[in-house]
């Protein structure tokens, strides 16, 4: 009887090692928002801060550091004023950063409908807008490591004050693109471009979600609502947010939001960009 037992416990002892538990691999959020055209460092200010080739540095070099990293932009990427050779130039830009995720805010019509119709198709399989019917994803499911993450992304009907909404862009109210309850072991995420007020309601409404980031609104901090957490960048890509999340008993989020300062190196090809820009 003895061995028999001895023998049980020997092979469960083996059968745990070939078969460990998963561990829940840490991933990360790149989150920026309210570019809002600036292409450099003003190099203005007792702390000069910004600047599209700083951003990208920041990016690519996190990503080669980092494994399992997922790079969001909320919008207004745009300048808010129709300045065609800036806004061309900001394009080119876009181009060059490896987003996975892009939702559009209310400056990316500031160049008129055919401007936003090339963003929209040079970008499509990374537009999210969850409230703008089904010419446009409604959710992005996806892997981050071993992580199932859901993204949402909802663009304010109520912000068009300066720039003309397309007649055809039926954006409907939030609660009206509620998401799913979440799965086991699911991440939720919401990029909601629109006012706090809008983030913190949307928050208190749908429990499911676990971060809400926020863009248009300016303001730059993080803020608790029901049990989301809510990050705002600021504005003119003077700061982006780095998101560490891991799951224990539940899911932990911390934040860095860097400051995109003139000692950090900017992107070689943004430079060039930047030059082509200036002589014209």
């Amino acid at each position: 009887m003895y061995s028999k037992i001895n023998k049980f416990v020997i092979f469960l002892i083996f059968i745990l090692i070939l078969h460990p538990s998963v561990k829940a691999e840490v991933f990360y959020i790149i989150y920026t928002s309210n570019v809002n055209g600036v292409i450099e460092n003003c190099g203005c200010g007792s702390d000069p801060l910004g600047g599209i080739g700083r951003v990208k540095s920041v990016i690519d070099q996190f990503k080669k550091d980092n494994k399992n990293v997922f790079a969001i932009d909320g919008g207004d990427y745009f300048n808010s004023y129709p300045y065609p050779t800036l806004n061309k130039a900001m394009y080119k830009t876009l181009e060059l950063i490896n987003y996975d995720c892009l939702v559009p805010g209310d400056q990316e019509f500031v160049e008129g409908k055919v401007f936003y119709s090339k963003y929209v198709s040079s970008f499509k399989e990374k537009i999210l807008l969850s409230n703008a019917g089904s010419d446009y994803q409604e959710r992005i499911k996806t892997k981050i490591g071993s992580n199932q993450v859901v993204l949402y992304g909802y663009l304010s009907p109520y912000i068009f004050n300066f720039i003309e909404k397309p007649d055809d862009l039926n954006l409907s109210i939030f609660v009206n693109a509620k998401p799913e309850p979440s799965g086991e072991n699911e991440f939720h995420i919401a990029i909601i471009h629109g006012y706090l007020s809008n983030a913190e309601q949307f928050a208190l409404e749908n429990p499911s979600i676990d971060l809400i980031l926020l863009a248009h609104d300016q303001r730059k901090g993080i803020w608790k609502k029901n049990q989301a957490i809510i990050i705002g960048n600021g504005k003119d890509s003077e700061y982006i947010s780095i998101i560490k999340v891991n799951q224990g008993s539940q899911w932990n989020i911390s934040v860095d939001q860097k400051k995109i300062s003139e000692e950090l190196p900017e992107d070689s090809q943004i430079v060039k960009i930047i030059d082509e820009y200036k002589s014209n």
